[in-house]
């Protein structure tokens, strides 16, 4: 975890813990590690936070550090900033959120003080500000905000509280900016439960949850955009969640996030979308007792990597770029390694050597990538043993799992002996 500011005090700085009181004359914004992604400039003030970018510091329980394929989520939730030529000598960038409405008149955007900051990987992160609307006139509206992120999602509270006047005529409007920009687009699921996305596939999914307050999505002055309004005294929260996907999982993250929405709570975990028909090959043949392995497999991507340019297309690429292959979950004693075979055109290929050590029937799952946007690769897998080394096999009757990680990270292969049942229990 990146921090912007020193930690106040060495046991703080010992276990990752930045504590900051409302008096810090300047905001603090620190990157946050949580469950399969990297938040990005978490503010102290309990309001902002600038984007969010998939990263496993374990990529499916496999002990390695990736990037995943989707980042730029947001462009800035929920303090965007626009250029004012009239502000400064020669025009500055100024925030735009929060205002308040009080009737017919209007405050905003108001400074917000810092409270308390926690920040914590793989943890609950929570950063608490206030900012006051003050009219002049005894009316005043007094707000909290609370911003808390763990795993897969990030929560907004907006506690307002009104003196001096009819609470009704108060409006709160809080808003931000998404990085699909002009390409997003959004759903309503009715009952306060969103989804938006990227119409280029190039963004995560975003699932929505609101309670107390009225979300207007895209609007029509600001690319990207998405503002949401409260009114009166009271709590409200904007719940969202993001989901990662590979190039062929598309629809599939769109599915997932159309049923996580309606039921979205903070904490929740949302596991990454990955096809396992998006890069193919052939199934190795069934060896026996000892028999040692020696297997050649041409990977043969879809079409939705070729339109990504996604695959090598020379010997050259694939040196410079440093793809891989990481055994995560196999028989002891198989190898895995990626190579480039000359078939006239060249072809990314799987090799598989050594001596299985264990008898394993079933699917054998691997991850093609370099050093980001990781695509899956099954095959079946036969490795046939004495009844005693059978009746204790890595694979039941029902066929598990049997996961590897191929990696287009710098370097020679790397074999991982660590064994999952499945890709869900993995994660």
């Amino acid at each position: 975890m990146r921090h912007s500011l020193a930690l106040p005090g060495a046991l703080a700085a010992a276990i990752g813990l930045a504590l900051l009181p409302a008096s810090a004359a300047v905001a603090a914004e620190n990157d946050v590690v949580t469950d399969g992604w990297r938040w990005l400039d978490v503010s102290d003030n309990g309001f902002e936070l600038q984007d969010v970018e998939s990263y496993y510091e374990s990529f499916l329980g496999s002990g390695v550090q990736l990037e995943g394929w989707r980042d730029d989520a947001f462009d800035d939730l929920m303090r965007i900033t626009k250029f004012d030529p009239d502000a400064g000598e020669f025009g500055d960038f100024v925030p735009t959120y929060p205002f308040v409405v009080f009737g017919a008149d209007e405050l905003g955007p108001l400074p917000i003080t810092t409270s308390s900051a926690t920040w914590l990987d793989n943890g609950r992160t929570t950063t608490v500000g206030t900012a006051v609307a003050d009219f002049g006139d005894g009316r005043v509206v007094t707000l909290t905000f609370t911003l808390e992120v763990e795993n897969s999602t990030v929560r907004y509270t907006v506690d307002r509280e009104v003196a001096g006047g009819d609470a009704a005529d108060v409006e709160v409007v809080i808003g931000g900016d998404l990085g699909s920009d002009s390409d997003s687009t959004y759903v309503d699921l009715g009952a306060g439960a969103w989804i938006s996305h990227d119409t280029n596939r190039g963004d995560p999914v975003i699932a929505w949850r609101f309670a107390g307050l009225t979300p207007s999505m895209g609007l029509p002055d600001q690319i990207g955009g998405v503002e949401f309004g409260m009114t009166g005294a009271g709590e409200s929260t904007v719940t969202v969640a993001v989901v990662d996907f590979d190039e062929c999982s598309f629809d599939d993250a769109i599915a997932t996030m159309t049923a996580a929405a309606p039921t979205l709570a903070l904490g929740q975990s949302i596991a990454p979308v990955y096809a396992t028909d998006c890069l193919t090959a052939d199934d190795p043949a069934a060896v026996g007792p000892g028999e040692a392995i020696d297997a050649v497999l041409p990977l043969t991507p879809a079409a939705a990597l070729d339109d990504d340019n996604w695959v090598p297309s020379s010997l050259i690429d694939f040196t410079d770029d440093g793809w891989r292959v990481d055994v995560v979950n196999a028989p002891a004693g198989l190898v895995a390694a990626l190579e480039w075979v000359d078939l006239g055109d060249g072809a990314l290929s799987l090799r598989l050597s050594g001596t299985p050590t264990e008898s394993w029937s079933g699917p054998a799952l691997f991850v093609v990538h370099d050093g980001d946007e990781p695509v899956l690769v099954e095959i079946d897998l036969e490795v046939a043993g004495p009844p005693e080394l059978a009746a204790t096999g890595a694979v039941d009757a029902s066929g598990s799992a049997v996961i590897a990680v191929l990696l287009l990270v710098g370097g020679t292969a790397l074999a991982l002996g660590a064994r999952r049942r499945a890709v869900a229990a993995a994660r």
